[in-house]
């Protein structure tokens, strides 16, 4: 027996990411504030990255610093300043990562000196827009001390869809910047659009053992609370239907 349906999926809550805990570096305290800008083409992220560092101890002081991400995304353009002196760095593919080392020519030296560090970079192929959906699992960083960071998330204007799914759950939605507070985990996956429509082409195999014709019972899938199932065709036709569930099904055309 076959079917095929078009099926309406409403979007919900998954959760997928881990949640690694925060750590204190040895004698310095970093923080992460963090700001994706998705771009017209809706394909290319503009990415700036602040990381300030704070030491703790006056005999001992940061004069490189390293961050981690996935070597499948694309990471261009990267340009370093800090407000101390000009910063040398390399990028270097280890194993799964691309690990970048920046230099600081001038660092500062003393108990509760702050050194800054922006990073600016862009980034392609984290988001894509599939059919009336948009969607992105993005990369955070890697954190060295897995310190917590502030992530933003700016969309353009002309980005109509609305929000359907982001996990984490954003700290705060303030037109078209999407805001995280304090984020410990290393990827956020995020979902714009009301629905998308899926074409489903399904095939029961069925075997009578005996020498007799039997009726046989199949289970279709359902309408839910996120999901309206059509049956366009089933051949060949059923006997029977059955509503077993309290969301009714569309009749067979």
């Amino acid at each position: 027996m076959r079917w095929i349906c078009r099926c309406i999926v409403f979007l919900f809550f998954t959760s997928f990411v881990y949640f690694p805990p925060a750590a204190k570096a040895a004698f310095y305290d970093v923080s992460y504030d963090l700001t994706y800008r998705i771009q017209e083409d809706l394909s290319t992220i503009k990415a700036e990255l602040g990381v300030l560092i704070t030491q703790d101890r006056p005999d001992l002081y940061v004069s490189t610093f390293k961050l981690s991400f996935p070597a499948h995304v694309d990471i261009e353009d990267i340009t370093a300043e800090s407000r101390s002196g000009p910063v040398n760095f390399q990028k270097e593919k280890v194993g799964d990562t691309y690990e970048l080392s920046f230099t600081f020519t001038q660092p500062p030296i003393g108990t509760n000196t702050v050194n800054d560090l922006t990073i600016r970079y862009t980034q392609r192929n984290v988001i894509r827009k599939t059919g009336r959906i948009v969607e992105g699992l993005l990369p955070i960083l890697y954190k060295e001390g897995e310190a917590p960071i502030t992530f933003r998330l700016v969309r353009p204007i002309s980005m109509k869809e609305p929000l359907s799914i982001a996990k984490p759950r954003p700290s705060a939605i303030d037109l078209n910047t999407l805001t995280w507070d304090s984020l410990t985990t290393n990827t956020v996956y995020v979902a714009f659009g009301e629905s998308q429509n899926y074409a489903l082409d399904l095939k029961y195999r069925l075997k009578n053992p005996g020498i007799t014709p039997v009726l046989m019972d199949i289970a279709l899938p359902p309408d839910t609370l996120y999901q309206q199932t059509i049956l366009q065709s089933l051949d060949p036709k059923p006997k029977k239907i059955l509503h077993r569930y309290r969301w009714k099904l569309p009749s067979p055309v």
